[in-house]
């Protein structure tokens, strides 16, 4: 710098001399450009290797930040899991009636945020008169965060409902399926004709017995 300052300070002087004079100002138009040119040489060779130095100690701070934060911003289990975790719930049908002997199977989805595509683990069980089921997860096998796939399979009619793994050691997931009501063929026509006349002649019978009391 103080090189190129000289430079362009001598330049500046013959400059306003030959100005002064009323000369045309060729020998300053040349010493200013050597002075332009040794300037940009001396950015190219004494700045330029200062400038990949700092932008070199960029990028290796950058990399640390990166392999510090990075992994903990991504991990699975982030938030371990510290206790088993109870998942629950009742299964109902499209009546809101609880679904007595529904096959209900809970899974664990896990994996780097924000995909869960690893199968942690899978429970399954049957729900009662009520249609409560209850499975019960070891803390090995979920996280807060990780998803609950609670899938409920009632003859040929299946539902799955997918949640988000809260912190708590007890979490409800209910679930409603509609249920396929079976079509009547022959044999099932012919069975509700007949039950029919049977209402129909009972309450005739029931009709005519109350008049002649």
């Amino acid at each position: 710098m103080r090189i190129t300052r000289a430079l362009r300070s001598v330049a500046d002087r013959f400059l306003r001399k030959e100005e002064a004079v009323g000369s045309n100002p060729t020998g300053s138009t040349m010493i200013l450009e050597k002075a332009i040119r040794v300037e940009r040489r001396y950015w190219v060779v004494n700045r330029s290797p200062e400038r990949l130095l700092r932008l070199a100690l960029m990028l290796f701070v950058l990399g640390i930040a990166t392999a510090v934060l990075m992994p903990s911003f991504f991990a699975p289990n982030a938030e371990g899991a510290t206790t088993n975790k109870t998942v629950q719930g009742v299964v109902y049908d499209q009546f809101s009636d609880g679904l007595l002997g529904a096959d209900v199977t809970v899974e664990i989805w896990g994996g780097y945020w924000p995909e869960q595509t690893v199968l942690r683990t899978s429970q399954s069980t049957v729900t009662d008169s009520s249609g409560y089921y209850e499975v019960t997860i070891n803390s090995n096998f979920w996280d807060p965060h990780n998803t609950i796939s609670v899938t409920v399979v009632y003859g040929s009619d299946q539902t799955t409902r997918s949640v988000e793994a809260d912190g708590a050691q007890y979490q409800t997931v209910d679930v409603s399926i509609n249920l396929t009501i079976p079509e009547l063929g022959a044999a099932g026509m012919v069975i509700v004709t007949m039950a029919t006349v049977c209402v129909f002649v009972a309450l005739r019978r029931a009709l005519v017995s109350t008049r002649r009391e």
